[in-house]
């Protein structure tokens, strides 16, 4: 999956070149931490679309260093995301042993 997300990443910021693969597999994990510490939950990014596409926007804000645009431009996206979570609708929540990243 990890090669699927870095090359619709790739394909979303118009990267043909393969010198940043490292840095965007580093914003790929950040956007992962970001949404488990944001729902407490994982997800299978190859069945909840719009989940990806959220976690994929994200990447994009951070490549383009907008971070701080980036949670004012999605908000109802995060909090549709969040309820969801905690309804389990998306997402296999966390055990509280588990350790988040």
């Amino acid at each position: 999956m990890k090669n699927k997300l870095l090359s619709q990443l790739k394909r979303k910021l118009r990267i043909t070149w393969e010198d940043e693969n490292s840095d965007l597999e580093d914003l790929i994990k950040e956007a992962e931490s970001y949404l488990l510490n944001l729902t407490n939950a994982t997800f299978d990014f190859d069945k909840e679309d719009w989940v990806r596409g959220l976690l994929l926007e994200r990447c994009r804000y951070d490549y383009h260093n907008s971070l701080d645009e980036f949670e004012k431009n999605f908000s109802s996206e995060i909090k549709r995301l969040i309820a969801l979570a905690a309804l389990g609708r998306v997402g296999t929540k966390v055990e509280k042993d588990e350790k988040l990243p």
